[in-house]
């Protein structure tokens, strides 16, 4: 499953989930910023299967999900992930042992061709606990592979009043 407005917001969650509705399931959460950064956070965890439904409650809450195949999920997130690295992001530290739950899952079977960052090009958005130094190093990482227009950019701050300057 995945958020259901991740390419238009740019942000969402993958989930997959193995196992039966009896017995422990094993779920992988995968934090995506399809805008920029790629992979960004993973979690992977077990749950009982009547526990399940309760847990996908608490994601709709966040966010409408929508089933995908698991074909799409994983070419999805390995795309994500060289588009990513081509800006200079790398996907999280425990991406590749979580993106394993896939399986035999072939992403060739899969022919959607996605296309990530906002109108033809990245778009980072900070956050608003970023520190300033780590915001001008992924800024100034992109405007060296991309040139100063091939990229734009949003800094957030945890003020309404606090500048940034990068």
């Amino acid at each position: 499953m995945v958020s259901g407005s991740l390419f238009e917001a740019g942000m969402g969650t993958l989930l997959l989930v193995r196992g039966g509705r009896v017995g422990p399931v094993v779920t992988g959460a995968f934090l995506l910023d399809a805008l920029c950064r790629g992979v960004t956070e993973v979690y992977v965890g077990t749950i009982e299967g009547k526990q399940l439904e309760v847990y996908l409650d608490m994601l709709e809450a966040a966010a409408p999900l929508v089933d995908i195949a698991p074909e799409y999920a994983r070419k999805m997130l390995r795309d994500l992930v060289q588009w990513s690295g081509s800006l200079g992001f790398q996907p999280h530290r425990d991406f590749t042992a979580v993106e394993r739950l896939f399986g035999q899952v072939d992403p060739r079977a899969c022919r959607t061709e996605f296309a990530f960052g906002q109108d033809g090009k990245p778009l980072y958005l900070s956050a608003p606990y970023d520190p300033p130094s780590l915001v001008r190093r992924h800024v100034e990482q992109i405007r060296e592979r991309l040139g100063p227009e091939g990229f734009d950019y949003i800094v957030a701050s945890s003020s309404p009043s606090a500048r940034r300057s990068i």
